[in-house]
């Protein structure tokens, strides 16, 4: 079983929001309900599912940023290139809608951009710091 905890720090239009969140055994979703600017309706997004198995980032062709797994031999992966997700994959597939659900390594780390939206997230074991 995987004992990690999830830091992550978010930003908008590059001002962090708030103070770092660190969680622990839980999934982590996104998404705007609705925005009155543009009267768009986003669709919430799981980003990290966790299971016993540990975290999962679930990524989209929309996201963009960099992932590093700190896994020997795993170079990072820069996103939304889907050959270098295939890396993490170990032979897996997106699901039917298009989701690849990429498991997440001990220490593995990254940077998320959707839209003005920036999410930096670090996994470390659970008896370690994160502050």
């Amino acid at each position: 079983m995987n004992k990690s905890l999830l830091r992550l720090d978010v930003a908008f239009r590059g001002v962090i929001i708030g103070e770092p969140r660190v969680v622990s055994k839980e999934s982590v979703v996104v998404g705007l309900l609705e925005d009155d600017t543009q009267g768009e309706v986003v669709r919430l997004h799981d980003l990290f599912r966790y299971s016993k198995e540990g975290y999962r980032l679930c990524l989209t062709r929309h996201i963009v940023g960099r992932l590093t797994d700190g896994r020997e031999g795993l170079p990072p992966c820069l996103l939304p290139d889907f050959n270098d997700v295939k890396k993490f994959m170990q032979g897996k597939k997106p699901d039917l809608t298009g989701v690849w659900e990429v498991p997440l390594g001990p220490n593995a780390r990254g940077k998320l951009q959707l839209g003005d939206f920036t999410i930096l997230f670090h996994l470390a074991p659970a008896h370690s710091s994160l502050n």
